[in-house]
This record gives structure tokens, sequence and C-alpha cells, in this order.
């Protein structure tokens, strides 16, 4: 009983080696958009499994998708995410078994299903697609949190649903998708400087794309690694969230320096990354990753 609850820092190794594909892809420019994808995929790993099945007794399934996921060969990425399915199934059927009751984001548990698919046909815009699910899902209840926006769960998020299908064959559908979603949740305003400038930043760059054209980079700088850093600090760091503005700027500048020259957009998203990973530095400890806590809840 004791291993069916207790968790552990099971997204540490996937985030760490996200850092090792993105540094390869920042590297070697002809294999730029694989490794690039192919990080965002572990990150995405690593915390849906650390938000959502961390238990120890997982840890077989979990060793099998890090290990099948490290081969950068998009086959052992389907293979991962059949395994993600196989996972999220048995830990719903556990959670029933136990009598708890399982929280209707559609979003979150629609992408691993998503992720079969894109990875299957092999299209990034549809790799990003499946990204955009997970990401909406999950942050709901950090906007909820911080933003005070409606948590919506269950039926109420078919439209968001609906939206990333459509945007899957209409890039241009991003920005709309974001306002729509920023709009859709909204409650009442509040002033948090990290949660706003997120919110706004990822408005403002994916707009952006419908006049600069790059609607991946309008995405993953815009978009994913705002949402990204937003999520996991304020899971995993709270204390460190307020800390963390800066993050969403930075990465925006490095979208709006591509144009300028690629090269030097990828300082900023350096300093970005070099930052969350100073913020986030707590939970890279040994007791850490037993316990799966960050070193300074550890301490108190």
């Amino acid at each position: 009983m004791k291993l069916s609850i207790e968790p552990w820092g099971v997204n540490i190794p996937f985030l760490l080696l996200a850092m090792v594909f993105w540094i390869i892809g920042g590297i070697f420019h002809y294999s730029h958009p694989y490794f690039m994808i192919l990080g965002a995929f572990e990150i995405y790993l690593g915390m849906i499994i650390r938000l959502f099945f961390p238990a120890r007794k997982y840890i077989p399934v979990q060793l099998l998708i890090l290990i099948s996921s490290a081969i950068p060969m998009h086959v052992m990425q389907i293979f991962s995410s059949f395994m993600l399915v196989i996972l999220e199934i048995w830990a719903f059927k556990d959670v029933k078994n136990y009598g708890g009751r399982i929280i209707r984001n559609f979003l979150v548990f629609s992408s691993p299903f998503a992720f079969i698919v894109a990875w299957s046909i092999f299209n990034y815009w549809f790799l990003i697609c499946a990204l955009s699910l997970y990401l909406l899902g999950v942050n709901i209840g950090v906007f909820s949190a911080t933003l005070n926006n409606k948590a919506i769960f269950g039926f109420k998020q078919f439209p968001l649903v609906i939206l990333v299908i459509v945007m899957a064959f209409i890039k241009q559908m991003l920005p709309f998708l974001i306002a729509f979603y920023f709009a859709y949740t909204f409650n009442e305003f509040k002033l948090n400087k990290t949660g706003n400038f997120t919110k706004y930043t990822s408005i403002i760059v994916t707009f952006s794309s419908l006049f600069l054209g790059d609607f991946t980079h309008a995405f993953t700088l815009g978009v994913m690694a705002p949402l990204f850093s937003s999520c996991i600090l304020y899971s995993t760091s709270k204390y460190n969230y307020v800390k963390a503005w800066v993050i969403p700027l930075l990465y925006a500048l490095s979208y709006y320096l591509r144009i300028i020259s690629l090269p030097l957009s990828e300082i900023p998203f350096g300093i970005a990354s070099l930052y969350f990973l100073w913020l986030f530095k707590d939970n890279l400890t040994l007791e850490s990753l037993k316990l799966g806590i960050s070193k300074a809840f550890l301490q108190k």
C-alpha cells in the first residue's frame, strides 16, 4: 500500500534529459527542430507523470518510458506515448479502486493519445497541438491560483479541445486559441507579476506570428516555454514563483530576435532556461529525487 501512494522525483531525470536534447538542438542546427521537440516531449512526460502518476509502484513503467523516450528515434517516442497511456489507465483504475475521484481534465488526459497520433504521423505541428492540450489543461490550476481565473473541467473544456483540433489543420488559429483560453477562463483581474507576464506575452507573441509568420517558434517561445516554466515552478517551488516574472519576457525577446539573428536569439533563451534551473535547483538534490519534494520544504 505504501508504494501505491508514495511519490518520488520522477520528473527530474526527464528534465535533465530535456536539457541535453535542447543543448544538442542548439548546437546542431540541421537537427534543431527534432531535438527541440524531443526536449519539450521529455519535459511533458516528466511533468504529467510527476503531477498525476508519481507513485513508486509505477516505477517499472515510468523507467520504461524514460529509457524509450531517451532514444532519439520517433518510433521509440510512439512506444513511450503508448506506455504513458498504459500508465494513465493503470493509475485511473487504482484511483477508482481506492475510492478516489479523478479530476476530469480532458485536456491533460487526452494528450497521451494525441501524442500517439502525432508521433505516428511524425508531424511537428501535430506534436505542438498535442503539447497544447497538456499545457492549456495543466495551467488551468496554476492560473486559477495565481490570477483567480475560473477552473474549468469536464465538458466545459470541450471548446478548447475543438479549437486545438482546428489548429492542427489551420496554424493561424494559434493566437485565437490562446486569446480564447484566457478570455474563457477569465474571472477578475488580479495582480500577479509572473502570472500576468506569462499570460500577456503569450497573447502578444502568438498574435505577432500572424505578421511574422513563424507559428512554430511563436508557440515554443511564446506559449510552451513560459507555460512549462510557470507550471513547474508553481507546482514544485512555489516560493520562487514570484521571482519568475522575467522568464516569459526573455522567451518573448528570443522570439523577436530571431528576425534579426538566430544565434543572437539563443542568448535570452539560454539565460531564461538557466535562470529557470536556478529557481528550480532545490529539486535537483538526491533527497529531492528520492522523496519527490523540494529540499526547501524538507528543511522546514
